[in-house]
């Protein structure tokens, strides 16, 4: 496991209540919902919708999970409405 991981800048940091498109190393994955966020290492996340069809029988629309806000490049979206 890694001991020291990368942090995320505080102006990028993601704000619990928006939409975001989350992208892994510049490749887009899914569009969520940033649920819960205190600023700390752990996200919790609510997926809107996969961007990629290679995840698509992965993440479903509502399905909701906790993970390293470092893992993720984060950009802004409009939710659909």
């Amino acid at each position: 496991m890694k001991q020291k991981h990368d942090k995320i800048a505080k102006e990028d940091r993601p704000i619990a209540g928006k939409n975001y498109e989350l992208h892994v190393e510049g490749r887009p994955m899914f569009e969520a919902q940033v649920t819960e966020y205190k600023g700390g290492c752990w996200i919790h996340l609510k997926i809107n919708k996969p961007l990629d069809d290679q995840y698509v029988n992965v993440y479903k629309a509502g399905d909701e999970f906790k993970s390293r806000v470092a893992a993720y490049e984060f950009y802004p979206v409009e939710p659909d409405n």
